[in-house]
């Protein structure tokens, strides 16, 4: 069969799916239902299979991307605190320059927005019959109460 691509433990068509299109092209190459027949099964399962490398593909791309980004902000970090500190060594008799220079905060760690948080919901209060005692729980007496009881 031409079309039909090894299964593989990373293929992105699950395996019973897989051999069921199998079965189709071995067994019922012929025979059509409605919407679906062995030709629409395997077109589709290398859809699936096109689709994931593409994805694979894009993961790859955009992982490069980012450590690209990365080593630009490293970079440019870097290039900052040594700006800022030949800065304040040149503006050491200029109080105003200093103090625009003291204010900012060079760090490597971009602004994050705030994350939202959810609130947890409250469990309701326990219902009064929750709260009465079982029935079938003996009670024991309390050391005054054999006391009491001795005394009487």
């Amino acid at each position: 069969m031409p079309g039909k691509p090894p299964v593989t433990p990373n293929s992105a068509v699950p395996e019973a799916i897989e051999s069921l299109v199998t079965l189709f092209e071995a067994e019922l190459p012929d025979v059509a239902f409605p919407d679906v027949d062995a030709n629409t099964l395997r077109q589709l399962a290398d859809e699936v299979e096109q689709g994931a490398t593409a994805v694979e593909e894009a993961e790859r791309v955009a992982n490069a991307a980012r450590r690209t980004h990365a080593d630009a902000r490293a970079a440019l970090l870097l290039a900052a605190q040594r700006g800022a500190g030949y800065a304040r060594v040149y503006a050491n008799d200029n109080e105003g320059l200093l103090t625009k220079l003291s204010e900012l905060s060079l760090d490597d760690k971009p602004k994050q927005r705030k994350a939202t948080t959810r609130r947890r919901a409250r469990k309701a209060p326990p219902k009064p019959e929750a709260l009465r005692r079982d029935a079938s729980v003996a009670e024991l007496p309390l050391a005054t109460d054999e006391r009491e009881a001795g005394a009487a």
